[in-house]
């Protein structure tokens, strides 16, 4: 997985920032370039590229298959989710074991149905 990382040595706290379907974290790295943050690891991750069912089965950059846009009340794609998920989850992991606690870590995204199934 393709990450871009800003403020890699900041142990104090973390930002792991999720884009939406078919970006990139390259792309929403380069708007919090601009911000204040130096106190702030700050992580841009990219979806692997894999076939989207409501785009025709098109691949690019999504983080599981979306079938439909009817509001999700459990994930349709849910192997999709799980690895996922237990991607994200490692990388909190990650940070957790250089010495950022859970309580200075955000995870946040725009147009990110992954972070509701998240399971601790």
């Amino acid at each position: 997985m393709e990450t871009i990382v800003f403020n890699r040595a900041v142990k104090t706290g973390a930002l792991i920032f999720l884009h939406g379907l078919g970006d990139t974290g390259q792309s929403w790295s380069m708007g919090f370039k601009s911000l204040s943050l130096c106190n702030v690891r700050q992580i841009f991750p990219t979806a692997p590229k894999c076939p989207v069912t409501i785009n025709h089965g098109t691949e690019m950059p999504s983080w599981f298959d979306i079938r439909s846009l009817a509001a999700i009340k459990e994930a349709e794609d849910e192997e999709g989710v799980k690895k996922a998920s237990s991607n994200l989850l490692a990388m909190v992991d990650e940070l957790n074991a250089e010495g950022i606690p859970n309580n200075r870590i955000i995870l946040g995204g725009f147009s990110v149905e992954l972070l509701r199934f998240i399971q601790p």
